[in-house]
């Protein structure tokens, strides 16, 4: 076992662990050292797993990250009993065998990732930058117009791009104005924010929206002054209209377009000249009026279209039932006209009819038993083609299975084959191939003398139970001819009836003896069982693990000391506030 340790070291060291010249066998692995070994194997056979690459301090996260990466190796393939005492607490036989599964699952050289990996914080910067760009340059490019929701997506990376304009309306307060009652100052305190009133992506919008509303508010203001400061000046070019008419005219333009008589030249009110916007508001004010009454109209009279519609349905399907009540009421008419006739005619045609359909069934018996034993038959040639043809598919699926199976297993060990070799090719030259031959044909040995013995040891116990066996059946026979014949002689002989007990507590002496030697035997057996189950235990360093777990039990009771009074601290810090 030390060559194949050397051998597991050895291809640790390949794939860049850094293992120290002093160690030469897993035994002198620490928890740390395993930790780090298995961690770097997993990440060079899949490098989409999130793993560290040390064990943490505390004792808890300990437990976790040791977890995660048992789970990690049973994700990869492995079928062994594997936990987080495999590398806490590790046992060498167990940790020999991760090992040799990591080691035959590692890529090959071809897909091996180079070993002198970036460390400095600016070679990784430009590697992420690199990877980036090249995703984008590789992306298809897509149209502005074709953006879904004003979002791409490009590998890992999100790119957003514009979205529509959707402000809304935001309730900010007149911070510039000075005197204003100190209720209204408290409910601006306590009011929402911008960014609590509307969405991030919608904010500037809104705001734009306010600043834009606020800015009309203001035009309109001032032009309103305008208005008053110009309606107060008297103007040259007026028309003249009386104070009552003027109230019920809603425009300036209205005053143009209507003739209005003057009755009283006291009532004569001065008005500034009509601006060609004035007018043009006036007819699209009127256009919107008629537009307006035109769709309220129209709408008037769908509805009444949709309720003529209806009304028509219900007629038509008033016609439809009358024309139906029309034609069975003909027929009633016609066969009243002359009932006795008619009812001898209707007798008649039924007559006809039961017969035509006598007739008929007759006609279908004939045909239907043929048709059914026929049906039957081709049912179960079907049911059998059936069952067979299923048989078939079951076996065509199972043989796909096994080659399935056999040609993955010759994909693994075709991959395993290239693996080896290319690590035989990387091999130091100063490394005995002829050693290691010579050791393996050594091992090849032992293993065939050990079968050997043990196939001796096989043929000596066979022919030991068939002497038994032989000897037992000899014992019972002669034992049941004495019987017979002492058993005889015991009815006329007193002694022969004593030497008949004697032989009977014997015979049963003897068979205690027996079930005595085998059940000793049986316990020998388990004594060397147990025997052997405590040689593996102590192969396992089970006092070692022990005190590695109490002192672990330790470590974790400190640790909840301490986040106990860290709590306890808090929440004094907490009251005293």
């Amino acid at each position: 076992m030390e060559e194949i340790e050397e051998m597991i070291i050895h291809s640790l060291r390949q794939i860049g662990c850094d293992i120290d010249d002093t160690i030469t066998n897993l035994s002198d692995f620490s928890p740390e050292k395993i930790f780090e070994t298995v961690s770097k194997c997993l990440l060079s056979i899949k490098s989409t797993l999130e793993l560290p690459s040390s064990l943490p301090p505390s004792m808890a996260q300990r437990f976790g990250v040791a977890t995660k990466l048992s789970e990690a190796c049973v994700s990869i393939g492995f079928r062994g009993d594997i936990g987080y005492q495999t590398f806490l607490y590790s046992n060498i036989i167990e940790l020999r065998r991760v090992f040799m599964f990591l080691i035959e699952r590692l890529p090959k050289e071809s897909e091996k990732l180079p070993l002198a990996q970036p460390t400095d914080k600016l070679s990784l910067i430009e590697q992420d930058i690199a990877r980036n760009i090249g995703i984008q340059l590789n992306a298809s490019w897509t149209p502005q117009y074709c953006k879904k929701n004003g979002i791409t997506k490009l590998g890992n990376v999100v790119v957003v791009q514009n979205h529509p304009f959707l402000p809304q309306n935001l309730n900010i307060p007149f911070v510039s104005k000075q005197n204003v009652v100190q209720k209204l100052r408290e409910y601006w305190k306590r009011s929402p924010t911008v960014f609590q009133q509307t969405q991030s992506m919608n904010l500037c919008a809104s705001l734009v929206h306010k600043n834009d509303i606020d800015r009309l508010d203001e035009h309109s203001k001032s032009f309103d002054k305008l208005l008053n400061a110009l309606g107060k000046q008297p103007t040259i070019g007026v028309r003249t209209t009386s104070k009552d008419h003027l109230r019920n005219i809603k425009s300036v333009q209205q005053l143009t377009l209507n003739n209005v008589e003057i009755k009283n030249q006291n009532d004569i009110v001065a008005m500034p000249e009509i601006s060609p916007v004035d007018a043009l508001n006036f007819d699209i004010n009127k256009l919107k009026e008629s537009i307006e009454q035109c769709v309220l109209n129209r709408k008037t009279l769908m509805s009444r279209m949709n309720d003529v519609k209806e009304l028509k349905a219900k007629e038509e399907e008033s016609v439809l039932k009358l024309k139906e009540q029309r034609k069975i009421a003909e027929r009633t008419h016609i066969l009243l006209e002359n009932p006795e006739v008619n009812i001898t005619k209707m007798g008649a045609v039924l007559e006809a009819t039961k017969e035509r359909m006598n007739h008929l069934k007759e006609q279908w018996n004939e045909r239907r038993i043929p048709l059914m034993e026929q049906l039957e038959q081709t049912q179960q040639s079907t049911s059998k083609q059936y069952s067979q043809t299923r048989h078939i598919m079951d076996q065509i699926k199972s043989t796909r299975e096994k080659a399935d199976e056999v040609s993955e297993d010759l994909k693994n060990k075709i991959s395993v084959h290239v693996q080896l070799a290319s690590e035989l090719e990387k091999l130091n030259n100063n490394i005995s191939r002829n050693a290691y031959t010579s050791r393996i044909m050594e091992i090849i040995g032992n293993i065939k003398k050990q079968k050997d013995d043990i196939d001796k040891v096989l043929n000596d116990t066979r022919l030991l139970q068939k002497e038994i066996n032989n000897i037992t059946g000899q014992l019972d026979r002669q034992f049941a001819v004495t019987d017979d014949l002492m058993f005889t002689n015991a009815k006329r002989d007193e002694h022969s009836k004593r030497a008949y007990k004697l032989l009977a507590t014997l015979h049963g002496d003897c068979s205690d003896l027996i079930a005595l030697v085998r059940e000793t035997g049986a316990l020998m057996r388990e004594v060397r069982d147990v025997e052997d189950q405590i040689e593996n235990e102590k192969n396992r360093n089970i006092s070692s693990n022990l005190e590695r777990i109490t002192a672990d039990l330790k470590l974790v009771e400190t640790e909840g000391k301490d986040l106990q009074e860290k709590i306890k601290k808090a929440s004094d810090m907490r009251t005293n506030k």
